[in-house]
């Protein structure tokens, strides 16, 4: 496999590489526009900070108390709940705990954490369960925890939980795939790691729920249905179902085309999610407008030339263009910019937040990399914004963006 060099890039001028047909607007009437690029601009990318090695498929990441968290799992089906110092060391094998959970959370989004970082709630697929693990201890103890330390509790007989969220000491579990329900677990009352059901919510017309946001200020949850192409919003306290809006669908009703993956962005007094969708390649926009969401733009997210099996003959100057699959979606901790990760080309594309533009893209991983897992993360460090790219089997790649602030001046932000 072929790595990155991990030397810091000097930004380049840009350079157009690639012109693609304006595509026409989808035929379905919901009052959005589809926003095509008639350009892909080619760029050498932010600069790269090294290579954070976390041997397994990341799943999920999060960030707590100056450190980040992956879970995920390794070729051996063994899943891990990896920790680093912020923004770029990895501690070493000391702070690795195998959870011992075979299959892992392998394909969901499935763990969060309390916001004093002692709890981490990790979905087990493989069993319908949530795992419960002390993230608290130090890192000679995080080493040296056998399964059985470590993990403090398990909340059991949630069938196939997808996507696990945390908010006020609540956890929020999607559960269930054709016929799927949100719950609300909490403490029982007078027990320390014991957990039971609070309420729960059918989520009608939802066929597999691969994502879900809280948001904190008001109080509710998006969850991205990929197969039903559709995201419903959830009242949190109580349980309801407030709205839902249909994805971008260029098939005019063909389930499947998304979403993957969901992000938020505050904009003023305006609240917009973003929806990766993977067999569409295209990013949508949804406004919240309390009572109800509008789907009110479309972005298409234009792949880079790229020929998996030509590549180790020709390097990556390869001549096909797939369609860029666009598994993750990600906002900059500034709001500008909104980020997806490209599975086929294994590249990171860059849409400007105020006016819904693709801008450009560049190649985040190496092309014959194992594959860009479904993930991508952000967050400000200091005055730094950094971008975490995860690639499965390898870790994570993090990219210092502050310099697209510069690279791409002509997007309002």
């Amino acid at each position: 496999m072929k790595f990155m060099n991990r030397a810091v890039f000097v930004l380049l001028a840009l350079v157009p590489v690639l012109a693609v047909a304006v595509i026409a607007l989808a035929t379905l009437d919901r009052g959005h526009s589809l926003e095509n690029p008639t350009r892909v601009l080619e760029h050498p990318g932010p600069p790269n900070l090294p290579l954070i090695p976390v041997f397994n498929d990341v799943d999920a990441v999060v960030f707590c108390g100056g450190r980040g968290y992956t879970a995920g799992s390794i070729i051996t089906d063994a899943a891990f709940l990896d920790r680093f110092a912020l923004p770029r060391t990895y501690a070493g094998k000391a702070d690795r705990y195998a959870m011992d959970i075979p299959n892992g959370p392998r394909g969901t989004r499935g763990m969060d954490m309390l916001p004093d970082c002692s709890r981490a709630f990790v979905a087990d697929t493989s069993v319908n369960r949530i795992r419960v693990v002390d993230s608290s201890v130090g890192s000679k103890a995080w080493g040296n925890a056998k399964a059985t330390e470590g993990l403090v509790g398990t909340i059991p007989d949630i069938d196939t939980p997808h996507v696990v969220a945390v908010k006020d000491g609540n956890v929020y579990v999607t559960a269930g795939t054709n016929d799927p329900l949100l719950l609300q677990i909490g403490r029982k009352a007078g027990t320390p790691e014991a957990y039971e059901i609070k309420a729960r919510l059918n989520l009608t017309d939802c066929n597999t729920p691969r994502s879900m946001v809280l948001d904190d200020s008001f109080g509710f949850a998006l969850i991205g249905c990929s197969i039903s192409n559709n995201v419903l919003k959830v009242g949190l306290n109580p349980l309801r179902l407030i709205a839902s809006v249909r994805t971008h669908d260029p098939d005019n009703g063909r389930d499947g085309s998304g979403p993957y993956d969901i992000a938020i962005r505050k904009a003023g007094d305006k609240t917009f999610f973003y929806t990766a969708n993977k067999n569409s390649d295209t990013v949508s926009v949804i406004e919240d407008q309390g009572s109800a969401l509008a789907l009110v733009a479309a972005v298409k997210v234009v792949g880079k030339p790229v020929d998996l099996t030509n590549c180790a003959a020709h390097g990556q100057d390869c001549a096909v263009i797939f369609s860029p699959e666009p598994w993750s979606v990600a906002v900059s901790p500034n709001g500008r910019f909104v980020f997806t990760s490209n599975n086929v080309d294994r590249s990171v594309g860059v849409i400007c937040a105020a006016n819904n533009t693709f801008l450009g893209s560049w190649r985040a991983l190496p092309v014959l990399s194992t594959r860009l897992a479904d993930v991508l993360a952000t967050t400000r460090i200091g005055t730094d914004d950094i971008l975490y790219v995860a690639e499965g089997g390898t870790g994570l790649y993090p990219y210092a963006i502050n310099t697209l602030n510069h690279l791409y001046a002509a997007c309002p932000g």
